[in-house]
């Protein structure tokens, strides 16, 4: 069964108005080799339901700041989670969220990251997945 787990080892910026991918440089395990280059591709054979799950701490937002968090599979926003303000006292949110998706073979999964207004920086981002079996 198709799993993996991706993480980023340093901090990222992200632009304002701007989706962006998720670097995900470092791997805790890739069963099938099927993820590469912050990207997540359906292995030949292995189309089905899969869970995954996703997730970044958001640091330096006012609390007037929007930010999101989603997927795209094959560069097209599919899921995704709006947090309407920041913690007030530090100034960082740490969003997750995990998401089942009906997936076909040689298609790609990316985790992308949107901020409305000011330039800011992700940490801890990781985005981990495994196909369902009998479902």
């Amino acid at each position: 069964t198709p799993s993996w787990s991706a993480y980023n080892a340093s901090t990222q910026s992200i632009s304002a108005n701007t989706e962006t991918v998720v670097t995900l440089g470092s791997e805790n395990w890739d069963t099938d080799s099927a993820f590469a280059s912050n990207k997540f591709t359906v292995p030949a054979g292995e189309g089905g339901k899969y869970s995954i799950s996703y997730g970044a701490k958001f640091n330096n937002i006012n609390a007037s700041n929007n930010v999101y968090m989603g997927l795209l599979i094959n560069g097209t926003k599919n899921d995704y989670t709006v947090i309407g303000s920041a913690d007030p006292d530090a100034n960082h949110h740490y969003l997750t969220a995990n998401a089942i998706l009906n997936l076909s073979a040689t298609q790609e999964v990316e985790f992308m990251a949107f901020i409305y207004t000011n330039t800011d920086d992700i940490q801890y981002a990781h985005m981990s997945g495994f196909k369902l079996i009998g479902v």
